[in-house]
């Protein structure tokens, strides 16, 4: 399932819990929140409103707040947020959006987790960052380096989320802000790239767009990915 949730919408209930929040917003927080309680793997939330509605203001909230204490789930879980807009990442030069989003993960699994996963994380960290590499092989053997680390990793990181923030009470959730923005040719990765994390029990992605703005971006995006990496397999990005 993939649930979407607007938070422009009306709301007359109170909003103790997020002050800052008008009610639409805190409505549409609580309701996030009660998701990663209980989310399954293979699933995902689209975060979709219009411009201005407060969709970054309530990603910042939950994900990033000012005050620095954790915002805290229904059931009492804390929340390990990792915030990124696809609209003003600086992708390294020939670096792919998919590299970028997954080694800001395995960085913040790494100031988490304890020796042990760590030196697990650290083993990915480094496959990345050789696949990341320019090298001289051909187009065939980069397709395959990558497909050997989507299953390193696959097979890896549902028990890193587990071992790193569901046994100390956390659930980790990766935010896409501004996923419109993103340049054409890469919002279709961004999206594929979220395969990379909704296997895992305990973790959610959250991707936040104007959705008109963004199926357009995709409409653009399609005639211009071939030839580009797929993180999912080792086929092209399909837009």
């Amino acid at each position: 399932t993939r649930p979407s949730i607007e938070v422009g919408m009306a709301n007359d209930s109170g909003n103790a819990q997020f002050p800052s929040l008008t009610p639409g917003e805190a409505r549409a927080a609580e309701q996030l929140l009660a998701y990663f309680d209980h989310n399954e793997p293979g699933s995902f939330v689209g975060l979709i409103g219009p411009r201005s509605c407060g969709k970054s203001t309530l990603l910042t909230t939950l994900l990033a707040p000012t005050s620095g204490r954790r915002v805290r789930t229904a059931e009492h879980r804390k929340v390990v947020g990792l915030l990124l807009d696809a609209g003003a990442a600086k992708l390294p030069d020939g670096k792919s959006s998919w590299q970028f989003l997954v080694l800001n993960v395995l960085d913040l699994l790494a100031s988490h987790a304890m020796p042990t996963e760590r030196k697990s994380v650290n083993e990915l960290r480094s496959e990345l960052m050789r696949v990341m590499r320019p090298s001289a092989r051909t187009d065939g053997d980069n397709r395959l380096a990558v497909a050997a680390f989507a299953h390193h990793f696959r097979t890896a990181f549902p028990r890193l989320v587990m071992n790193v923030f569901t046994l100390s009470n956390a659930v980790l959730v990766v935010g896409i802000d501004h996923l419109e923005h993103a340049p054409a040719n890469q919002v279709a990765e961004w999206l594929e790239a979220a395969n990379y994390f909704i296997s895992a029990p305990g973790c959610t992605v959250i991707v936040s767009a104007d959705d008109a703005a963004m199926l357009a971006k995709l409409g653009q995006g399609a005639g211009q990915s071939a030839g580009h990496t797929d993180p999912s397999d080792s086929g092209s990005a399909k837009g």
